[in-house]
């Protein structure tokens, strides 16, 4: 079996709430190839629901060391990618979540379309919605920033201000300089009064 097939399995468990397969059938896929970043990604989701934020966090810093995955898009993808901004830009949410839905379709490592539809999805009050495509957009690429501030964003609205921080300082490693990251961290830490940059935000 190629290590995309264990990767499927592994999501598939994952969903199901099968975390003792989803990390096996991971880490054969890891075995099968070291080099795939958003497997590490994967695994550290799933170790951390499964109560094991030291070994989820050893796979997030070897996540973050790596090179992202590089995707060639779908035409097609592109272009109900590029609809849907415009429906967004207009205010038709239902029918932007419609195109970027046919653009993961189509292209289901579309990274980008995994964020802005996370945001449609924000906007409409649906946060889980919003959280599991910013999640998906950050374990395909771990180097967006945007999405780690979207994610910490959406924490904080459900109450989560400890991974709302982690999101935060996710983003500020990324991208130093990314103003509304710091200003957001701060006022969050001023909620908690503590931190543990530890945890993990996925």
């Amino acid at each position: 079996m190629n290590p995309e097939n264990f990767k499927l399995q592994a999501e598939l468990a994952y969903q199901n709430g099968d975390f003792a397969t989803a990390a096996t059938t991971c880490q054969q896929a890891i075995q099968l190839n070291p080099h795939q970043a958003s497997l590490y990604s994967l695994l550290g989701q799933v170790l951390w629901d499964m109560g094991k934020p030291a070994a989820a966090q050893r796979c997030y810093e070897q996540w973050r060391q790596m090179p992202p995955e590089i995707v060639a898009i779908n035409p097609e993808a592109v272009a109900y990618f590029d609809k849907a901004n415009t429906l967004a830009v207009q205010g038709k949410l239902s029918e932007a979540v419609a195109n970027y839905e046919q653009a993961l379709q189509l292209e289901p490592n579309y990274a980008a379309a995994w964020v802005n539809l996370g945001i449609i999805h924000r906007k409409q009050g649906n946060l889980d919605g919003a959280i599991r495509c910013y999640r998906r957009a950050c374990a395909l690429n771990p180097n967006l920033f945007d999405a780690y501030y979207s994610l910490s964003n959406a924490w904080a609205e459900k109450g989560e201000i400890t991974k709302a921080i982690a999101c935060c300082i996710q983003a500020l490693e990324i991208k130093p300089d990314f103003e509304p990251a710091y200003s957001n961290l701060q006022y969050l830490l001023r909620q908690q009064g503590k931190i543990n940059s530890a945890f993990p935000c996925a």
